[in-house]
């Protein structure tokens, strides 16, 4: 089934029906009883409805781009609960997109992104999920050639979340050719540039305006750890597909997914930072999706041939619906909807 269920309409549907259920479910949160960032993001909008734009522009404390929505989407539906619904179908939308252009099996990304940490944090950061999807849009620009175009988009995104800026990077490799001398040249460079992380961190913090720095939380080394061990395996899985190969046709498709492959190299490279500035963790979630595209490459990579293997997919897919069980009891509250109050 998980073979067979890659044809593009069923990719397609199956897209379909999963962005419904995300965005009826999250969109329908009691953000009240939820609490925490999503609360936070929900007061604002509460906020908006009895303000006018100006008004609400010197009260609200994020970005113009992501406030002025706030005010709109409120003022449009006249309810708070509306930025929610917005927010779900944007970001979703952006993502699903992303996948089903770029991915080789729709189903083994689907279960990558709602399992594998990118479906959970961006339910919840808002703001640079928001500004995520521009990216998206925008590398997916880029590999089209559409190169002006693409920044464009990264300008506007910024609007919503300024740090999108560090997607700029994934915008000017994905016009570099994939190969293993331009993968060394970048290795060189991150590897000098890793012995001025300090200066570059007390640089971004003055852009942005933040106060980021060095720090450590033992919880989160394990799920860092079992995180960094996936992308890498992502890597590996890659590299016995088409490390060496001299099939024309693989190598086509190497060059259609090296935006991607780029993107993921920065999101590894960035999320490794995160054991020094656990704050580079939330950059690093820009990046992250690349690995919906580039694992089930690999996975499916590995189990094509003369003899089509579904165990490795099959396998895949249990791993990651166990992590994300076993993170859902440490990350999600309780779950309240506000089509079911009083009952």
């Amino acid at each position: 089934m998980i073979a067979s269920l890659d044809g593009r309409n069923h990719s397609k549907a199956m897209l379909f029906y999963a962005g419904t259920v995300i965005t009826l479910w999250w969109g329908s949160l009691d953000a009240l009883d939820y609490g925490g960032d999503i609360m936070n993001y929900y007061n604002n909008a509460s906020t908006a409805l009895i303000c006018d734009y100006s008004t609400f522009l010197s009260l609200c404390p994020f970005e113009r781009g992501y406030a002025t929505l706030i005010w709109g989407t409120t003022h449009l539906f006249g309810n708070a609960q509306a930025l929610l619904f917005i927010q779900f179908i944007w970001v979703t939308t952006a993502v699903f997109i992303f996948i089903y252009y770029n991915s080789k099996n729709v189903l083994l990304s689907l279960v990558y992104y709602v399992c594998m940490g990118g479906f959970m944090f961006y339910l919840t950061a808002f703001r640079q999920s928001f500004a995520a999807a521009f990216g998206f849009y925008a590398l997916m620009l880029a590999k089209n050639k559409h190169l002006m175009l693409a920044i464009a988009v990264i300008l506007a995104g910024s609007l919503f979340h300024q740090t999108l800026v560090v997607f700029f990077p994934v915008i000017l490799l994905s016009q570099v050719k994939i190969c293993k001398k331009n993968i060394l040249i970048c290795s060189v460079i991150v590897f000098i540039a890793s012995f001025f992380l300090n200066q570059i961190i007390l640089s971004a913090n003055k852009y942005f305006g933040m106060d980021y720095g060095p720090d450590y939380i033992f919880s989160t080394v394990v799920g860092g750890i079992i995180n960094l061990s996936i992308m890498a395996m992502a890597f590996v899985f890659l590299y016995f597909v088409y490390g060496n190969t001299k099939d024309e046709a693989k190598r086509q498709r190497l060059n259609s997914i090296s935006p991607i492959i780029y993107m993921g190299m920065v999101g590894i490279i960035v999320y490794g930072l995160r054991f020094h500035v656990l704050a580079l963790e939330r950059i690093a979630y820009y990046f992250i999706p690349a690995f919906c595209i580039l694992m089930p490459e690999g996975i499916v990579g590995m189990s094509s041939g003369k003899t089509e293997n579904v165990i490795p997919r099959i396998l895949f897919v249990v791993l990651a619906i166990v992590l994300f069980w076993v993170r859902c009891n440490h990350t999600f509250g309780p779950y309240n909807s506000i089509w079911f109050q009083g009952w």
